[in-house]
């Protein structure tokens, strides 16, 4: 397992360096802000160190998840090259206008996951590192539920303690 530190300093070097390789910066589940409601929790933003090329659904692997398993890509394209028979213009739209689009990978999956961790694969033959990307940076943890609000892991409110009762003298 990397720590926090060590894949911050991965991904300046890969960002930084003018060979072709890639990584996988952060991923974002779509919710609250979805283009269109049917979307929500499908839709995976998928933001690299550089521009995204050469990657397809079938690079694309959703792994993990307690309740909901089994998740799988509908499609997966360049955020500013979705095109017209994947989405809704209103999502083309949404997804073209993102900050640097061409260096997010959208992927619809075919259902919404749990509030479990999934781990999000760019993979290429043989179940390698897909083409071109840092195999350390090819890989990222999510929930599908980041927006949701839960009770899990969550410590009860402190109890309130009633006020003493004090007797007046009459």
């Amino acid at each position: 397992m990397t720590s926090a530190l060590e894949s911050a300093r991965r991904r300046r070097l890969v960002s930084d360096d003018a060979g072709a390789l890639n990584g996988i910066d952060y991923l974002e589940v779509v919710d609250g802000d979805a283009p269109v409601a049917d979307v929500r929790q499908r839709l995976l933003l998928v933001r690299c160190l550089k521009p995204v090329a050469g990657l397809a659904a079938g690079n694309v692997h959703v792994e993990g998840g307690v309740r909901v398993t089994g998740v799988g890509v509908e499609w997966a394209h360049r955020a500013d090259a979705v095109p017209a028979a994947a989405a809704s213009a209103t999502e083309r739209t949404y997804l073209a206008g993102l900050a640097q689009a061409d260096h997010v990978l959208a992927v619809r999956t075919t259902v919404a996951g749990d509030f479990s961790t999934y781990r999000l694969r760019l993979a290429g033959e043989l179940d390698g590192p897909a083409p071109d990307f840092d195999p350390q940076l090819s890989a990222a943890e999510f929930s599908f539920k980041a927006e949701c609000a839960t009770d899990f892991d969550c410590a009860p409110p402190p109890a309130v303690e009633p006020a003493p009762h004090r007797l007046g003298r009459g």
